[in-house]
């Protein structure tokens, strides 16, 4: 699911020209000005190597600018206005990929992953036939082979 989603984000975000993680590190950017690269790397689960790389495209591309407060600091981001212009545009499109994603799950589904992690927990109880909750995924994929990950 998670990798469908970013695919699909991907391809709706290529016509703003920037993909899924960059679009995920500009929100965190955006939401915590001063972020450092480790930080950074943490939030999106991934090396510091990747946010470097990461982090120098946006850079380069005029959407985040870099701070060295001094040599023994880390280098902090801060989102610019071209920056939030593309998050601004960027948004919406991320949500209706998002909705049109979930549209193809059962409800039982949605509910349950709009609810996030706590949702997942409270949910175990009151999910009595999860080979059900399988069946019916499987069934809402296979109905839409072409949205089925390759």
């Amino acid at each position: 699911m998670g990798h469908l989603l970013q695919v699909r984000i991907d391809q709706a975000l290529s016509a703003e020209g920037i993909t899924a993680r960059q679009f995920d590190a500009l929100e965190h950017i955006a939401a915590d000005s001063g972020l450092h690269r480790a930080s950074l790397a943490r939030i999106l689960h991934t090396s510091p190597q990747a946010a470097a790389g990461l982090t120098r495209r946006l850079h380069d591309r005029g959407l985040l600018e870099r701070h060295f407060l001094d040599p023994w600091s880390p280098i902090t981001f801060a989102i610019t206005e071209a920056g939030t212009r593309c998050l601004a545009r960027a948004r919406p499109i991320v949500t209706a990929v998002e909705r049109e994603v979930l549209s193809h799950l059962p409800e039982r589904l949605v509910a349950v992953l709009s609810d996030g992690v706590l949702g997942l927990v409270h949910g175990v109880d009151w999910l009595s036939d999860p080979q059900g909750l399988v069946d019916e995924v499987y069934a809402a994929m296979t109905r839409h082979p072409s949205r089925m990950p390759k």
